[in-house]
């Protein structure tokens, strides 16, 4: 029996590394000769069946090295695996807005940093004057425009965010204004 190989595949990206938000890839098909098979994907997602010409897509939810494995069988019963690496990275992406208005309207009354792919947080507010008006922790608080309970004159406001990869562990910072309008 002669050997089968007729399975060739490429995905798109076309790129060894994608990464965790642009975390989906497309399969181009490029085989001849099969009638079954499955790809694994190798994200513990399991091997699904292969059907010819159909669009193959998969998103990846997980950071990491993976990689899938094609097998088609052709009518004579001889089968044939590729298989192609793929790493997924981590992004960092970080939202800082510019405005807030925390006049009790109910639209944009408190200064939220939005962030994905970190690790550990650290991020101040502070005045035109280099005094420390809010500091927290986590992306979960809020600022609502005031210090010490009092509320805070429209103007200019530093905002210093100071984070950690949440991959890789490497430290990164964030150096921003934001206006409180009332």
């Amino acid at each position: 029996m002669d050997v089968f190989r007729n399975t060739i595949f490429r995905y798109i990206p076309n790129q060894p590394c994608i990464d965790i938000i642009d975390n989906t890839i497309q399969i181009i098909d490029l085989s001849t000769g099969n009638t079954e098979g499955w790809i694994d994907f190798g994200d513990n997602s399991g091997p699904m069946p292969y059907v010819s010409g159909e669009f193959i897509s998969h998103d990846y939810t997980q950071i990491g090295d993976f990689t899938i494995t094609l097998a088609l069988t052709n009518e004579l019963g001889c089968t044939d695996t590729l298989t192609r690496e793929l790493c997924v990275e981590n992004r960092v992406v970080m939202y800082v807005p510019n405005v807030f208005s925390p006049n009790g309207d109910g639209e944009n009354d408190v200064f939220k940093i939005e962030a994905y792919g970190i690790g550990e947080v650290l991020w101040s507010v502070f005045s035109r004057f280099g005094e420390k008006i809010y500091e927290t922790d986590t992306f979960e608080d809020v600022w609502d425009g005031t210090h010490r309970g009092e509320t805070m004159n429209p103007g200019v406001f530093v905002v210093h965010v100071q984070y950690t990869d949440q991959a890789t562990g490497q430290s990164g910072e964030r150096i921003s204004t934001v206006t409180l309008i009332r």
